[in-house]
């Protein structure tokens, strides 16, 4: 009996040192290089920053914590970026505020006078540095206080844009889909009911001068390749025009007639076919053409093109 009690302890203890393996496992896998570098450049300077700049610290931390948070959820790219950026500029804040109260305590010391032989005017001078340095590093703590709070309310501006434009967040930059409710059937002039909608992401890209924007034009799988790809890349230009009409630089936009190769729903009903016909704008940094290099279909179209072009 003893030796079965003994043999069950024992392989219980296997059982927990192999779950506790599994957890740490699952917790280093949700590392990223970006929060193992935040987490490296905090840890290095947390005893310092904890002395003297404790309350700054403590916002710092709250701050990889946030990102921690966002990567352990799958939030999208974008806003791990954001929160990353965000930390960063919080630990410039705690590290300003350190040197700002390393450089008060150094002119309380010289101030203080403890050295009896000291020089009353050497002693004047390192005064007057360590005060000159205090004043500077004040200044650079309020700058980099100034940048977090900046790049937070940029955060919380853009989420509030997107919500406004109903776009969602992709890895190939924010899309807004348009859909049958631009263009009459067949037709590329731009219906009066479409420019509220435009009108809306004309605002983002002008409160946002940084990013560019791609539009894709896509039809329905009826009617020939040929006049397909004639509709869908006319219907870009068409909503091209429109924001260039409304101070959009032309070298921000780029367009793509794409036909029937991107379907998001099957083209063999006719509320499918209304989903597939549509303009897709992407927006993203830098250069137009960097939004076009993972593009692919979100349905598996099985549908051969047939008569009567949308």
């Amino acid at each position: 009996m003893t030796i079965v009690i003994d043999s069950r302890i024992k392989l219980g203890r296997r059982v927990a040192a192999a779950a506790l393996l599994t957890i740490a496992a699952g917790c280093a896998s949700r590392q990223t290089p970006e929060l193992q570098a935040l987490r490296t450049r905090y840890d290095q300077e947390k005893p310092r920053l904890d002395q003297l700049a404790p309350v700054a610290s403590d916002d710092a931390r709250v701050a990889i914590d946030k990102v921690a948070g966002a990567v352990t959820s799958g939030a999208e790219r974008e806003e791990v970026t954001h929160l990353v950026y965000v930390a960063n500029k919080r630990i410039d804040v705690a590290e300003a505020r350190a040197d700002e109260r390393a450089a008060t305590d150094e002119v309380a010391k010289l101030s203080a006078g403890t050295s009896a032989s000291r020089d009353r005017r050497t002693r004047k001078r390192g005064q007057r540095r360590a005060r000159s340095a205090a004043a500077s590093a004040g200044v650079r703590a309020t700058e980099a206080s100034q940048r977090a709070s900046d790049a937070e309310a940029r955060n919380r501006a853009l989420q509030s844009q997107l919500s406004e434009l109903q776009a969602r967040e992709t890895d190939r930059g924010i899309v807004l889909t348009l859909g049958d409710v631009l263009f009459d059937v067949d037709r590329t002039t731009l219906k009066a009911g479409a420019r509220t909608s435009l009108e809306k992401l004309v605002s983002f890209l002008n409160e946002n001068p940084d990013r560019n924007v791609e539009i894709e034009g896509h039809t329905d799988s009826t009617g020939s390749r040929d006049h397909n790809e004639e509709l869908s890349q006319a219907r870009a230009e068409s909503v091209a025009t429109f924001l260039a009409s409304r101070g959009i630089g032309g070298d921000r936009v780029q367009t793509r007639g794409l036909a029937f190769d991107y379907p998001v729903a099957s083209n063999d009903t006719t509320a499918g076919r209304q989903l597939n016909r549509r303009v897709e704008t992407i927006i993203a940094n830098g250069s137009p053409t960097s939004t076009t290099t993972s593009r692919s279909s979100s349905y598996q179209s099985t549908t051969s093109a047939t008569a009567a072009p949308r």
